[in-house]
Parts: C-alpha cells; sequence; structure tokens
C-alpha cells in the first residue's frame, strides 16, 4: 500500500469482512486459494487500520490533555486578572473615600463610586425560613446504586447495564 493510498473506513472494512464470510459460508467452509489471498490481504489491511486509528486516538489523547492542561493555565491566568483588577479598584474606592470624593476624572477616564444593595446573611443557613433557600435537585449516587445492585439489591427504575468501550494499549 502506497503512502498516498487510503485505508478503508472501519465500515468498509466491515462490507469486506461480511462478504468474505459470506463467501467461506458458500463454499460450505472450503478456504480456496482465492479466499485465503482474500483473507490475508483483508487482516492485513485490518491491522493497518486497527494501528492507524490507535495513532489517531494516541494522539487526540495527547491533544485533549494538552488543551485541558492550557484552560487549566488559562483559567489561572483569567482568576489572576480579575483579582488585579479589584485589587485595584479596591485601592481607587480607598482614595475617593479617604479624600471624601464621589468621583475623580482624568484625560481620558472618570472614576466614580456608586453603591449598591447586598443580603448579608449573618444568621446560619438553617435559622432561615425555608420561602428564602434555594434547595437544589436531588441527583442520584451512581456509585451508590451500582454498589447495592451488584449486592444484589433490587431497586426499582435502576437496572445496572453492560457498556462496551475501546481500550487502547
Amino acid at each position: 500500500m502506497s503512502a498516498v493510498e487510503k485505508l478503508p473506513s472501519m465500515y468498509e472494512l466491515s462490507q469486506e469482512w461480511r462478504e468474505v464470510l459470506d463467501a467461506l459460508e458458500a463454499s460450505q467452509g472450503e478456504v480456496t486459494d482465492e479466499l485465503q489471498q482474500r483473507l490475508q490481504e483483508l487482516e492485513a489491511r485490518t491491522i493497518q487500520k486497527i494501528d492507524g486509528c490507535g495513532w489517531v486516538l494516541t494522539r487526540l489523547a495527547g491533544e485533549a490533555a494538552m488543551f485541558t492542561e492550557r484552560a487549566t493555565v488559562l483559567r489561572q491566568k483569567a482568576t489572576a486578572r480579575v483579582q488585579a483588577a479589584d485589587r485595584l479598584k479596591q485601592r481607587l474606592a480607598d482614595f475617593l473615600q479617604s479624600r471624601d470624593l464621589t468621583s475623580i476624572k482624568g484625560e481620558e477616564f472618570q472614576v466614580s463610586l456608586r453603591h449598591s444593595e447586598a443580603v448579608v446573611v449573618e444568621c446560619p443557613t438553617g435559622a432561615l425560613p425555608v420561602d428564602y433557600l434555594t434547595i437544589p435537585e436531588p441527583v442520584p449516587n451512581k456509585p451508590e446504586l451500582k454498589r447495592a445492585l451488584k449486592a444484589g439489591e433490587t431497586i426499582p427504575g435502576v437496572r445496572l447495564e453492560s457498556r462496551p468501550y475501546v481500550v487502547l494499549r
């Protein structure tokens, strides 16, 4: 197979395997020289495809890890910038308040003090009336459900399901 020749898709390989298995069934299990050659070629192309998929999966996993790491670094930088901006705003507010000013104007910008309202809760959350609490929706504890099901418990509306997944080694 030349470097320019494209490998068949997994779907195409599956189709070829079906055709070879149908031919084997039609010959009542007799492996002719032609069928043997088709099997060997198909096996070689399948191995190439599996290796190609392995390399793609390895690269994608590496890129995902790199992007995840980069996103973490960018989040940290963004957090640092927000904190720096908050500190600078606080210094400006302190400056204005220490001089009994509500605003000060530069050549390009004007800094003003504004007031907002904020609710300050000084009591324990449990002491507040329930009308003033936000209670999150309950979510299933899947690890605990799995443990119970594996231990033989029956839980209405819950079942243990086996799902296939790909492992790359």
